[in-house]
């Protein structure tokens, strides 16, 4: 048997955004007040298929239908939560992607450049207004080759210090006017907060910028706390709208298998393949491998992945 990965769209999904945006913050902005919140739209998820001379089947850890079927869930439930998740997935998690772009093997987080220019922009703003300047130092940096990688150092006598109030007010105003150049270039990170030029923003405007652009967890962790906060959002519309769900337990067995689904078709979860033989799970793993999302065991159990109010990052239809 050969296995191979497909993308699938699935059209004609109906969903109600009203029902779905109680759960999902960022669905809100996706609202219109003025009419019925029935969206008809599309997604696509990743199938696995196994090939076996000239059959093809779809791999049973896939089967949405099947998992369906054995809950009981009425479809308008199943297409809202196909909705649900692929808006978790297209804006918060597409939110926190953005912040990357790849340039060759280098990738770059633009919220922690952004929040690097907008502490300078702080610090230059701080300075000018306070004009207790008293000297600024120039000095010539240069790449070294040691043998083995190239290092910066101070080039010796390539120095500057400049002690004239009036050459460093216009050293400060220089660089300000390219701080905010660089910054208004990523301006669609922040426009949500503000739509107010650099130039005019006020020292709570900046202090809320740098609140905002600070990443609480590292890279490594994004991925399990996204889960997290989808699974949680998906658990909090089952047991208000739906009889999928028992009081005494956070996440039944069946709820975890299905949420483990939904994770695996829009890609949040990968099932190894080793040899060619993809490495499946029991609906028990699967349960308890959503049910990790939830314990609350963990020193920094504080920490939460971005929660948007509102979002400027569109949602295909």
């Amino acid at each position: 048997m050969e296995y191979n990965f497909v993308t699938e769209e699935i059209t004609e999904i109906i969903a109600d955004l009203d029902i779905i945006a109680k759960y999902h913050s960022g669905s809100k902005a996706l609202l219109h007040p003025d009419k019925p919140n029935i969206l008809s739209t599309k997604a696509n998820i990743r199938l696995l298929i196994g090939k076996e001379g000239d059959k093809l089947s779809l791999v049973d850890d896939f089967n949405i239908a099947k998992v369906v079927l054995e809950t009981g869930l009425e479809h308008s439930h199943v297409q809202n939560l196909f909705v649900l998740t692929r808006n978790m997935i297209d804006i918060e998690w597409g939110y926190y992607k953005t912040h990357f772009t790849s340039e060759d093997t280098n990738e770059i987080n633009l919220h922690s450049r952004l929040r690097i220019l907008i502490s300078e922009l702080k610090i230059l703003k701080e300075q000018l207004e306070g004009r207790g300047i008293l000297e600024t130092k120039i000095k010539l940096r240069q790449l070294m080759n040691n043998g083995k990688s190239m290092v910066p150092y101070d080039v010796p006598n390539m120095g500057v210090t400049i002690d004239s109030k009036e050459e460093n007010l216009e050293i400060i105003k220089l660089v300000l006017l390219n701080r905010f150049r660089q910054i208004t270039e990523l301006s669609y990170l922040y426009l949500h907060i503000t739509t107010e030029e650099p130039s005019k923003w006020s020292a709570d405007i900046i202090e809320q910028m740098l609140e905002y652009f600070y990443q609480p967890f590292s890279d490594a962790r994004a991925k399990w706390l996204f889960g997290r906060y989808a699974t949680q959002n998906i658990i909090a519309y089952l047991k208000a709208e739906t009889n999928f769900h028992k009081e005494d337990i956070e996440v039944t067995q069946q709820q975890g298998v299905l949420i483990y689904t939904l994770f695996l078709l829009f890609g949040l979860i990968d099932i190894k393949i080793e040899d060619g033989i993809p490495e499946f799970k029991s609906d028990r793993d699967k349960a308890k491998l959503i049910r990790s999302f939830l314990r609350q065991d963990l020193k920094d159990k504080e920490i939460e992945f971005y929660n948007l109010m509102f979002t400027f990052f569109p949602v295909e239809n």
